[in-house]
C-alpha cells in the first residue's frame, strides 16, 4: 500500500528527508531514521507492493565472513538486526567445499580468519558436510568443508515488510511514484521530481541499487556502480524436507546452492562478467545465451538434484563496484545528497544503520566510513573503474582462494 501525494509538498519540506528506493536498504533506512529523529521522512518507490529491484529476487544467503573486514562487520551487524525480526532470518548455516590442495588450504586460512573475527567456524570432513547437506553434496574423500553454523538465509521480502510497517508507525510516508530527476541548486540538493509531482527536501538519499548511476548522471556525478548479469535457477516444486540444508558454496567452481524449502536453487559466477548497460524497470533481465554453458557446468556438481527441463533459470542483475564495497554516505559533489547503493542483503541492515547514524549526527566507525565513502573514486578514469568493477564479479565473496 502506498500513500497519497496530496499534501506532501507543503508538509515540512524544509527539514524533510526523501529516500529514493524502498528495497531492503531504503526500508531499513526509513525505520532507523524514524527511530533516531522526528524529521519528516518520505520513501519514494515506483513499485512498493511488488519489489522490482534486487531485493525481490536475491537468493538471500547471508555469509558473514568476508576478506574485507568492513564487510564482515556490516554483515554481523545485519544478522543481529535480522534476528530481531519475526521470520526474517533462518540460521541454517553455511558450507564452503573444496577438493584441491590449494582450495583446502584456503578453507583452513578462512577458518582462522573467521575465528579471529569472532565468528563460529570449523573445518569438517566431506562426510560430515554430506550429512549436513545430503541433497547438495556427496561424500568425497578428497574434499573438505568449512562450516559456519551462525550463517543463514534472509527472507528479504519479510524484512522489508517489517521495516516498512515499523517506519509507517513512526509517521514515515511511502509514496508509489517514479523518480524522474533529482533537483539541485547552487551545489545543494533541493528535492526530486516524480511522476506524481515535485517533492522538496533538505536531504535526498539514493538507495536504488542498479539504477543509481543513471539517476545521478544528470547531476554530473559518475559513480562506478556497474549492473551485471547473473544466472540463478529455481528447481521444481517439491515437498519440504523438514530440515533446511545449509547454504553451500563451491569457491573453486564459483557455484552456490540453497534449499528454498519448497524447491532448490543454485547460481554461478563461473563466466566472464557481463555488464548490462540498458536497464528496464526490473532487476530481472532477459536471458543471455552466454549463460547456457554456465548452468551445464554448475549442474555437474549435483546431477541428481533436478533435470535440465525442470529448471527455471533467470538473469538477475546486481551491482558491482571496483573494490567490492558499497557506496554509502554523503557525497560532497552535491550537498545534501546521500548514497546507499551497491549493497547486498548480507550487509543491508548494517549499512542502513550506519547511514542513519551519519545523517543524525551520531558518531560512526571511521574505518567503515573511509571504506564506503561514495567519493572515494572521484578523479579516477571511468573506463579503468569499470574494468576494475567487472573484475570483482568472479570473486564476488572477496576471498583469495
Amino acid at each position: 500500500m502506498s500513500d497519497s501525494y496530496d499534501g506532501l509538498q507543503t508538509s515540512n519540506p524544509a527539514s524533510r528527508i526523501v529516500i529514493v528506493g524502498a528495497g531492503i536498504v531504503g526500508a531499513a533506512l526509513a525505520k532507523y531514521l524514524s527511530d533516531l529523529s522526528s524529521v519528516s521522512i518520505i520513501v519514494v518507490e515506483s513499485s512498493i507492493t511488488d519489489l522490482q529491484g534486487s531485493t525481490g529476487h536475491a537468493p538471500g544467503f547471508v555469509g558473514q565472513l568476508n576478506e574485507l573486514p568492513v564487510l564482515t562487520t556490516l554483515a554481523k551487524d545485519s544478522v543481529r538486526e535480522y534476528q530481531n525480526l519475526t521470520g526474517a532470518f533462518d540460521t541454517v548455516g553455511g558450507l564452503e567445499i573444496a577438493s584441491t590442495a590449494s582450495g583446502i588450504e584456503a578453507l583452513e586460512r578462512r577458518c582462522r580468519l573467521a575465528q579471529s573475527a569472532g565468528l563460529s567456524a570449523k573445518l569438517v570432513s566431506s562426510a560430515e558436510a554430506a550429512q549436513l547437506a545430503p541433497h547438495l553434496h556427496r561424500a568425497d574423500e578428497a574434499a573438505k568443508a568449512l562450516y559456519f553454523p551462525g550463517d543463514g538465509t534472509a527472507n528479504a521480502r519479510q524484512i522489508v515488510a517489517q521495516y516498512e510497517r515499523d517506519a509507517r508507525a513512526k509517521g514515515v510516508v511511502f509514496l508509489e511514484a517514479a523518480v524522474l530527476s533529482i533537483e539541485a541548486e547552487n551545489g545543494h540538493v533541493t528535492g526530486i521530481t516524480t511522476s506524481v509531482g515535485p517533492l522538496t527536501a533538505e536531504r535526498v538519499v539514493i538507495a536504488t541499487g542498479i539504477w543509481t548511476a543513471p539517476l545521478l548522471k544528470q547531476l554530473g556525478i559518475k559513480l562506478p556502480i556497474i549492473p551485471v548479469a547473473h544466472a540463478y535457477v529455481h528447481g521444481p516444486q517439491r515437498p519440504s524436507r523438514g530440515r533446511s540444508s545449509p547454504f553451500v558454496r563451491w569457491p573453486e567452481r564459483h557455484v552456490y546452492a540453497r534449499d528454498h524449502g519448497s524447491f532448490d536453487g543454485f547460481g554461478s559466477y563461473d563466466h566472464a562478467p557481463i555488464a548490462v548497460d540498458t536497464l528496464a524497470s526490473t532487476a530481472i533481465a532477459s536471458w543471455d545465451a552466454r549463460l547456457d554453458d554456465v548452468l551445464d557446468r554448475a549442474m555437474s556438481l549435483f546431477p541428481d538434484l533436478m533435470k535440465k527441463e525442470e529448471m527455471e533459470p533467470f538473469n538477475g542483475l546486481f551491482a558491482v563496484t571496483p573494490d567490492g564495497l558499497p557506496l554509502a554516505g554523503p557525497t560532497q559533489q552535491v550537498k545534501g545528497l546521500w548514497i546507499a547503493s551497491a549493497v547486498w542483503v548480507t550487509h543491508a541492515a548494517g549499512v542502513a544503520k550506519f547511514v542513519a547514524s551519519m545523517i543524525t549526527g551520531n558518531t560512526v566507525d571511521q574505518d567503515i566510513w573511509r571504506a564506503v565513502n561514495p567519493d572515494r573514486f572521484e578523479g579516477r578514469d571511468t573506463a579503468e573503474l569499470r574494468s576494475e568493477a567487472l573484475s570483482t564479479y568472479n570473486n564476488i565473496y572477496n576471498s583469495t582462494d
